[in-house]
């Protein structure tokens, strides 16, 4: 028997979907919000499966190669291991340590659900392959007095091309204090679509870039980039910004 435990091979099997591992477990959110001062935050898995679901629960700080037991993240999560009966539901309980975390600005972990799958009978003269599946989910503590809206953060984003950088890059800055998702991105030349561009993530006070193909920076006339973010409660948003060409 080959058991993918932990590591990089348990790594390739994530998925950052509302329904994790293998569509068997649906969660109410794909992200959360910590907000300082709170006691804990909520998390409700649901087993849609028609089998028992064990899974581990843990937080990272980005590090997803990190074991469980030796994460160095503010948060801990109760209870830690979850048994959930066919249909049933798992309400997770993350708290906060009390860690020094930036004031300033929000700061971002990851939280971990590892159904651990179920072993097999094995037969003589058989062999097989186990998966334990992993999902990983947004988590931001942000610091009470934050200045701002983090539903509407993402329309203040100014967005920028550079045509004498090699190769052009599309840059949006964050003059915001929240991390900002953005997914669909794409470059348009008047009502026509030059290029879709990869997802990204915009760090507080920092910037996302997107690297373009050659036909995005030659064309003359107003150029616009459409995009939505992903807000506090998972849900698209649409936004529409002009473009400093750096010319």
């Amino acid at each position: 028997m080959l058991s993918l435990r932990w590591g990089k091979l348990v790594g390739a099997v994530l998925s950052a979907m509302c329904c994790a591992a293998g569509a068997q477990i649906a969660v109410n959110n794909t992200r959360l919000v910590f907000l300082a001062g709170s006691k804990q935050v909520e998390f409700v898995i649901t087993n849609e499966s028609k089998q028992l679901q064990t899974l581990r629960a843990w937080v990272d700080t980005g590090d997803g190669d990190i074991a469980p037991d030796d994460t160095p993240a503010p948060f801990f999560v109760m209870p830690p291991v979850s048994k959930i009966q066919a249909g049933g539901k798992q309400t997770l309980r993350i708290s906060f340590t009390g860690d020094s975390l930036p004031n300033g600005q929000e700061s971002l972990f990851y939280l971990n659900l590892l159904n651990l799958a179920p072993v097999p009978e094995k037969k003589e003269g058989e062999n097989f392959m186990r998966f334990d599946a992993r999902s990983r989910f947004k988590l931001f503590f942000r610091p009470t007095a934050l200045p701002g809206d983090p539903l509407t953060a993402a329309q203040q984003l100014a967005w920028r091309l550079d045509p004498a950088e090699r190769p052009t890059r599309l840059t949006a800055n964050n003059p915001s204090p929240y991390f900002l998702t953005l997914i669909r991105v794409r470059l348009m030349h008047g009502p026509d679509l030059v290029q879709e561009l990869d997802s990204a993530m915009a760090s507080p006070f920092g910037s996302a870039t997107f690297a373009l193909a050659p036909q995005g920076t030659a064309l003359g006339g107003a150029l616009s980039v459409h995009y939505q973010y992903i807000d506090d409660y998972g849900l698209y948003r649409d936004c529409v910004a002009a473009l400093n060409t750096g010319r």
